[in-house]
């Protein structure tokens, strides 16, 4: 993501940029820690199903973001 970042923004406003991406990155590990947490001592199927969940609709933005990206490479050769 460093390398994305670097790509986005000027030069001048780097480091104020990686400092949001971390602080940003930081935020979602705690409260995934804490979301994890807190359905393990309530049920390891909730979950468990809860963080497939996740990961499912993390796949499915992923695909969405990289597809329109890959279909615009093969229009333009």
């Amino acid at each position: 993501m460093r390398a994305a970042i670097a790509d986005i923004v000027p030069a001048a406003r780097r480091g104020t940029a990686y400092g949001i991406f971390a602080a940003g990155l930081g935020a979602a590990t705690l409260v995934g820690g804490l979301l994890t947490g807190a359905l393990y001592d309530y049920s390891i199927t909730a979950m468990i199903v809860t963080v497939a969940g996740i990961q499912a609709v993390a796949l499915a933005m992923f695909l969405a973001a990289v597809r329109p990206a890959t279909q615009a490479r093969v229009v333009r050769q």
